[in-house]
């Protein structure tokens, strides 16, 4: 049964500072969140990326915040800020990126290219792995946690897989490393990560720990999966999450390319996957442009759901739809899916006129967004901020804004 909770609940249990950890690659919080919710003390975060580093900030806000690339990132310095010496920090934890090896992404034709993210070009992104053990050799923490995708222990990636092993043991760590779903702990959502764990030679002989014990201490299910049922269904009873819930209902009855969702199957409690994976259905044929390969698909209520990806889209490798109504999930919904506590809140970049406003979601107030859009005849939506440039002039009787959707 899933349990929601608040970030009251999250800085009640790090007061406890049973730990101190540093957190790389962090987002806008969510593995942090997992830390202080067993008693960690938060010494620093690391982010490349400002709207997640805003997030972070604006949740936690007494937390040291470094926005930059790893790769620039003075390690000496930061000890001395938050009053360390090598060795003293318990844990680093780092979630380097994982498009070049996710099961949806270009997998090895993706590697060595270049990437633009959020308007920085990046090359080479699966090398700041490295990065981060070498931020490791410095530290030389108790212990090191990295998370990735699985694809990462798969053939294309295999190679990669091992030179990581040979890194983190270079610098002096004995390492484990286990695939787990985050369903087997509590999360309401098939979510396969590959996890090391690596703990520092001096402690893993002192304690007798080697690669199988480190194994050993995470069983396949620890706890009874939680399903979507468990984690949404009581938002129905939410005003705030129904009215953006009629929101993109709405939203999908004007785009034609989704035409085809009301085909899908609804909730079937004998049938919890309508849609396999993989599948394509014939009565979608003229909806699936050149005969791509099709696999959106609704997620029963009974199972946890599928994996939630960075855009959330409807259609593709890794499209979800709602178990019932023919609509993406509402953000609320979505926080209760990643496991993030209920008034978890969320920054994010959208323009209005010549407005820019950088807090979205709880700040930028739903219902005024709805006001605003409720009378089509005074804007223009863009579905992409890129495409600013492209738009047609507009009247000087309307407004130009970009949803960033």
């Amino acid at each position: 049964m899933y349990q929601p909770y608040t970030l009251a609940d999250v800085h009640a249990s790090a007061q406890r500072k049973r730990f101190t950890y540093i957190s790389t690659f962090a987002g806008g919080g969510g593995s942090s969140m997992g830390y202080k919710l067993a008693g960690g003390h938060l010494l620093a975060m690391n982010e490349f990326q400002q709207i997640a580093a805003d997030t972070y900030k604006m949740n936690f806000p007494d937390a040291l915040t470094i926005c930059q690339d790893i790769r620039s990132l003075d390690v000496p310095e930061l000890m001395k800020r938050v009053g360390i010496q090598e060795g003293e920090l318990d844990i680093l934890d780092g979630s380097p990126p994982c498009p070049p090896f996710s099961m949806a992404g270009k997998k090895r034709a993706g590697w060595g290219q270049t990437k633009k993210v959020y308007g920085h070009v990046q090359t080479n992104i699966e090398d700041l792995t490295f990065d981060f053990i070498e931020m490791g050799a410095i530290l030389k923490p108790k212990v090191i946690v990295c998370e990735n995708v699985k694809g990462l222990t798969m053939n294309h990636a295999r190679d990669y897989f091992n030179e990581m092993v040979k890194g983190f043991e270079s610098i002096g760590y004995t390492v484990g490393h286990k695939v787990m779903s985050a369903a087997d702990y509590g999360v309401p959502q098939k979510r396969e990560r590959i996890f090391f764990f690596c703990i520092r030679d001096d402690i893993a002989d002192k304690l007798g720990i080697n690669f199988m014990t480190v194994q050993s201490l995470f069983p396949e299910q620890r706890r009874p999966v939680p399903t979507l049922k468990d984690a949404i269904l009581d938002l129905q009873e939410d005003e705030e999450n129904m009215k953006d819930a009629e929101f993109l209902r709405e939203d999908i009855k004007r785009r034609p390319k989704y035409e085809w969702m009301h085909l899908l199957p609804k909730d079937d409690i004998n049938n919890p996957w309508p849609v396999k994976q993989g599948a394509a259905y014939e009565e979608l044929g003229q909806y699936v442009p050149d005969n791509k390969y099709f696999q959106t698909r609704r997620i029963g209520w009974s199972v946890p759901c599928n994996t939630l990806t960075e855009t959330g889209q409807t259609t593709g490798m890794c499209g979800l739809i709602h178990p019932e109504e023919d609509r993406q999930y509402t953000v609320k919904e979505c926080l209760r899916i990643m496991s993030l506590p209920d008034d978890f809140m969320l920054t994010g970049k959208r323009v209005i006129g010549s407005v820019s406003c950088m807090h979205g979601g709880h700040l930028l107030t739903n219902d005024f967004l709805r006001k605003l859009l409720s009378d089509q005849s005074n804007f223009t939506v863009v579905e992409s901020i890129q495409n600013i440039s492209n738009l047609k002039k507009i009247g000087s009787n309307q407004k130009r804004i970009a949803v960033n959707a």
